[in-house]
């Protein structure tokens, strides 16, 4: 089973989450998309800035290659969890092929 969790960031409130999905699924099956670059306002908040470069974070903003990865792992993955809305018709796109997909926010 492949999850892709989809996200504007990544800090310390999601690292628990995505780390007990690798520990169950794997590195090869579970990716944590993230969306945008770090704010700078984040790391003087104390956010770290290395947590992207974890092996299962895909850094979909960095160039096309990982772009494409990211969404390669949207359409090839069984469930997908996001929380950014301007993924909205990419998963509508899942939704249609009765794909397992998932909107959070705060």
């Amino acid at each position: 089973m492949k999850v892709l969790y989809a996200s504007p960031n990544i800090n310390h409130h999601n690292i628990p989450i995505a780390e007990s999905f690798v520990k169950i699924l794997g590195e090869s099956n579970f990716k944590y998309a993230v969306l945008q670059p770090k704010e700078k306002f984040r790391i003087k908040m104390g956010f770290n800035p290395e947590d992207e470069d974890k092996s299962w974070v895909i850094c979909a903003y960095q160039n096309r290659e990982c772009y494409s990865h990211f969404i390669h792992w949207i359409e090839e993955s069984d469930i997908v969890l996001f929380s950014d809305r301007t993924l909205f018709s990419l998963m509508q796109k899942r939704i249609i092929n009765n794909k397992l997909t998932f909107y959070f926010s705060e």
